[in-house]
């Protein structure tokens, strides 16, 4: 039986600001349009298979959206992954959304907000489509998968947003991020640093205690008769 793998596809705006969602660079994103009847389209280089689509969301994020994808441009599919929901993806929880279901072949996608989760504006700063290669002849594998999808070591193991199991086809897969913002040692050396501040503090007050003391019972032998 082949191995099979992920090939990364292409993707391309007109816009510039849609295209901060294929650039790589995660300082840089897109908003949803407010007006829910508005699409986000993308173009890739010709009539691809795609299997997978990757959607990792800033703060703000959809909780409901639609893909929806083409040949020609003109007509069009909504990507319905489970058939007992009316859209792409529902009741999403943010961070990013694995989206994986059966071979479609599209040269363009777009994206339509139904519903804003409950923080801040929907916002993509990374959007990417992907195709599945086997090689089951030589039982290779083809292709390349963007480096550091999971990013595991930075992230809890232990939490999801839904228990869900890792399948090949029609699953979305949600895993809440969890950055470990410091390591055990940097929070040692904070909490050292802010005992090392505080004992200073103190010295400091105390020293100006004991001056002001010292000057007052000065002055009062000055002034005693």
């Amino acid at each position: 039986k082949g191995i099979s793998s992920y090939k990364s596809l292409k993707l391309s705006s007109s816009s510039s600001k849609v295209s901060a969602m294929f650039d790589g660079n995660i300082a840089t994103s897109y908003t949803l349009p407010a007006n829910k009847s508005a699409t986000t389209d993308i173009t890739l280089e010709s009539v691809e298979a795609i299997d997978r689509i990757f959607v990792r969301w800033a703060v703000g994020f959809a909780d409901s959206y639609d893909i929806e994808y083409s040949q020609d441009g003109e007509n069009w599919t909504t990507l319905v992954i489970d058939s007992e929901d009316a859209h792409t993806v529902e009741n999403g929880a943010g961070c990013y959304d694995i989206l994986e279901f059966d071979t479609i072949n599209a040269k363009y996608l777009r994206i339509s907000n139904v519903e804003n989760g409950d923080t801040g504006k929907p916002t993509i700063y990374s959007f990417e489509a992907f195709e599945r290669v086997v090689d089951a002849e030589n039982n290779e594998i083809i292709g390349t998968v963007t480096e550091d999808v999971n990013n595991w070591e930075n992230w809890n193991d232990e939490e999801y947003d839904e228990e869900m199991v890792w399948q090949d086809g029609g699953t979305v897969v949600r895993r809440k991020k969890q950055i470990v913002t410091f390591s055990e040692l940097s929070t040692l050396a904070i909490v050292l640093i802010i005992v090392g501040i505080v004992a200073v503090a103190a010295a400091l007050t105390t020293t100006i205690i004991v001056i002001i003391r010292k000057k007052r019972k000065k002055a009062a032998t000055m002034i005693k008769p």
